[in-house]
């Protein structure tokens, strides 16, 4: 049986290549790794979106051991999933995206804390930190290869302004401007375009 392991693993570090330059964003190789092992998981365990988040994440804060490393891993991978690459499915949820960024940065920190107070674990603590921090940047990331061409609308405009102020990055209402028939304000200094 031939494995289509690496090639799989290669198609999705160009996917999100492509999605750093459309979003004009640069992921640490740490983060775009870590990406593509959250979309190879999905792609072998589609179950993982099922479920309550905010349910699965207080079950996880009563664990211990490796259960709870387990679960909050899989609160955190669920949110990034959800309010990135399904981001309609927050609103079929009922729920805003943005509230899958918040729960799954708590989950990602709750357990790089687990990671933390054990002995020999400060480098996945390290990294569970780092993905608690770029949540929103990943997120993005994520979203930005899901827009197959210039006439798909992934965000609403609401999201696209937590995004920009969570992130500073613009990308999103940028490309809500250029679809828009009516100005959408992108910064400080008052800028619209038409």
């Amino acid at each position: 049986m031939i494995s289509t392991y690496p090639s799989q693993m290669m198609a999705w570090h160009e996917l999100l290549s492509e999605a750093e330059e459309k979003a004009k964003l640069q992921l640490e190789e740490d983060l775009k790794s870590y990406l593509i092992f959250v979309l190879m998981r999905l792609m072998k365990k589609p179950e993982m979106l099922f479920g309550a988040a905010a349910l699965n994440y207080l079950e996880s804060l009563v664990q211990f051991g490796e259960s709870k490393r387990q679960s909050l891993r899989d609160v955190g991978d669920k949110c990034l999933l959800l309010s990135g690459f399904f981001p309609k499915q927050t609103i079929k949820r009922r729920v805003a995206a943005d509230y899958f960024i918040s729960l799954g940065s708590s989950a990602y920190r709750s357990l790089a804390e687990e990671f933390d107070a054990r002995k020999g674990a400060k480098e996945l603590s390290g990294l569970y930190t780092l993905i608690s921090k770029k949540f929103a940047l990943m997120t993005i990331v994520l979203m930005a290869a899901k827009i197959p061409d210039e006439n798909t609308e992934i965000v609403s405009p609401l999201l696209a302004y937590e995004l920009q102020k969570r992130t500073g990055s613009s990308f999103f209402l940028e490309e809500l401007s250029k679809k828009s028939r009516h100005p959408i304000f992108l910064g400080m200094a008052g800028n619209t375009k038409h």
